[in-house]
Parts: structure tokens; sequence; C-alpha cells
């Protein structure tokens, strides 16, 4: 199954696997890339979040900000995070041009929160249908409920979440309520499935320094920041430099943007490949993950599913130095029984731990070797 997957992708696409950065944009050598080297090799201290290599996790995430939202927490903030997340909330419906009819809200006082409400409804089709959102804040004037991502698809039930806040709603008393998408900024966002609900973005959240550097939380509240808004390595003497070779930065900006660009329409020409192959597997989902400003390098992703469940995928990364092909089940629990297929017909292959996972570090195999009679198509 695996080779045929394989090799669909590569008889399709051709055996011209190499794109040549030269081709897409010159290099150029100059102080600003020097810079760029000095401050890949400085020295950081890993954060608590990528020690334990949770840095992308939704439930520990959310956890760590429910903590620092709530002023009954031994955290230094007191209100200041609750605060800036009310008017974080208040800024997107201000900022939003559809939004003609916007009223100020008084959030007024913290009440309570609670992580992960687990909901299920009938639908009507009286099928039953549940979800877990990930957060419910309970205020003094309203009930806020929060579906977060970090790096997964926004395609949740909002329907069940719908009900599930306006329960809240009710069993509170409340007559306000805000329904809040927090997701990275440049993420996809389908407005017709979310209507009602508001983006916030957690870079416009994980703004606040701890003033008191002695609170036994600060590093936690550090390392949240870090993982969203990435990490400030960059002195007075380096922003100096880029000032002072402006041009070198823009035509690295270009670069990097114009490389992004061609991996995407390269990997987006490769999709066409294999679906026009039209692979005789029921339930093969094929898609592009990764874009320009959220993945270095995008993934044409060919998922084998059984009764909406991922038996197992195919990932292949099209970088600038060609073409990589992972293959793995999302759960790890048949990562065995792949590999034993891999060798059984005929590839040769090596461990690969990918970090870039919904719940935990995912053991794939990268393949190395391809049959002889693949390459030959």
């Amino acid at each position: 199954m695996i080779y045929s997957m394989i090799q669909t992708s590569i008889v399709d696409e051709g055996t011209a696997l190499s794109l040549n950065l030269n081709e897409v944009f010159p290099l150029r050598e100059g102080s600003f890339c020097k810079i760029i080297e000095t401050i890949k090799h400085r020295k950081s201290n890993p954060t608590f979040f990528q020690v334990i290599r949770k840095e992308h996790i939704e439930e520990i995430m959310v956890n760590a900000l429910a903590f620092f939202i709530d002023p009954k927490q031994p955290h230094s903030f007191g209100n200041r995070i609750f605060n800036v997340f009310c008017q974080a909330i208040e800024n997107s419906l201000i900022a939003n041009p559809d939004n003609e009819e916007y009223e100020p809200l008084d959030y007024g006082r913290f009440s309570s929160l609670r992580t992960e409400i687990t909901h299920r409804i009938t639908d009507k089709n009286r099928e039953d249908k549940s979800g877990r959102l990930d957060l419910v804040i309970n205020c003094e004037n309203c009930i806020i409920g929060v579906e977060a991502k970090v790096r997964h698809f926004v395609k949740n039930p909002f329907d069940v979440y719908n009900d599930l806040i306006d329960t809240e709603k009710q069993k509170n008393s409340k007559e306000n309520v805000r329904k809040v998408l927090l997701c990275k900024r440049g993420t996809n966002v389908d407005s017709k499935k979310t209507k009602g609900w508001i983006v916030v973005n957690w870079e416009d959240i994980l703004i606040e320094e701890i003033e008191d550097k002695n609170d036994a939380y600060a590093p936690l509240w550090e390392g949240l920041k870090i993982a969203f808004r990435g990490e400030k390595r960059m002195n007075e003497e380096d922003l100096k430099l880029v000032a002072d070779n402006q041009e070198d930065y823009v035509m690295m900006y270009k670069m990097i943007e114009s490389i992004s660009k061609a991996l995407e329409e390269k990997a987006n020409s490769l999709k066409t490949a294999v679906e026009s192959c039209k692979i005789k597997f029921p339930y093969t989902n094929i898609r592009i993950w990764g874009k320009f400003g959220e993945h270095a390098e995008p993934r044409v992703v060919i998922e084998k599913t059984k009764e909406s469940e991922t038996e197992y995928v195919v990932d292949i990364i099209v970088s600038a130095k060609g073409y990589r092909f992972l293959a793995f089940d999302r759960d790890n629990s048949f990562q065995t029984k792949i590999n034993k297929s891999l060798e059984k017909e005929g590839f040769g292959w090596v461990e690969w731990i990918d970090l870039l996972v919904d719940d935990k570090p995912t053991e794939r195999a990268l393949i190395k070797e391809v049959p002889k009679e693949l390459m030959e198509g």
C-alpha cells in the first residue's frame, strides 16, 4: 500500500527532485549574512516547554495560559493577563470591518474558569455529536468560550461549542457571551464555519513582562511567550548592524520569501500530480501542510483513513534540496509494523523524530533508499 502511494508520487512528478537555490534568488555574501550566522550559533537556554518537547501542544499551552489568566493563582500578575485578554477580544471586534454594530462590553470582575469541557448534543439528523472546548471563563458580566489552536487546522465542531456556551450562559444567568478562536497570527480561518466567533491571536496576549524576576512562575511565562512570539536573540549591536545594512536585510527576506513560494508551487504541483493518478484506495486524503511564515518546508500529506480515523500517513517534504519521504502512523501504535512493511517492499529507512505533531514526538521512518523499479518509472 505504502509502496503504491510513493510510486504514484515519484513516477508522476518525474525524477528531477532538486530545486537550485541560485535559480530562485541569487545568494549574496555580506555583513548581514555574518550576523545571521552569529545569531544562529549564539547559545540560548531552552525553555521548560522545549525541554519536555511540548511547545506546540494545545492542551499544555491552554492550561498554562489559563493559570496566568486566573488572578487567584499564585503568580504576580494579578488581573493583568485577564484584562489584556479581554482587551484583545475587544480590539479584534473593533478592527473587524464586518462588525458594524459593535458595542463595547464591560467584562467586570473575573469569577472562575474551567479547561477542557466536554459537551454532547443531538444534531438535526438525530445523531449524537460531541466536542471538547478548551476554556470557559466566567466573568461578572460575560461568559467567554475559547477554542485554542496552536499548529492545527481549524475544523472543530462549532455547533457543539455554541450549544455549550449557550448552556453556560443560561446556567450562570449571564446576558453576554464572547466566543473566541485563539490562534497564531496567519492561521487560515473559514469565516463561514466560524461565524459568530472572534479571532484573537496568541501574540497579542503574550505581551506583558513579569516585573518580579524572583516570581517562581516567571520562567513558565517566558516559555509561553517564546513559544508564540519567538526568542529575543538580537542585542543592540545586532540591531545597529541590521539598520546599517538594510538593503541586505530586505534582500535576505525577499530571498527567503521567494524560495518559500517556489517550494509551495512545487508542492502544489506535486499534489496535483498525485491526485491526477487517482490512487485507487478508499478513504485517501491528499493535502498540503505548511505555508510561508508557518513552516520552513511545505509537505504533501497523503493520509489513509478508516472510519474517519487516520491509519497511516506518507509525508512528502518539499525542500530546496529535493524530496524527503516520511512514513508513519499518527499514534505510533503501528510504527514497527510500517517499518517492517517498508523493509519487505525493498525500502531503506532510518528513524526520524518529528516534533511538529498533535500531542507528542512522533516516530517516523525517513525513507533513504527506494526500490530500483520505482526510480526507473
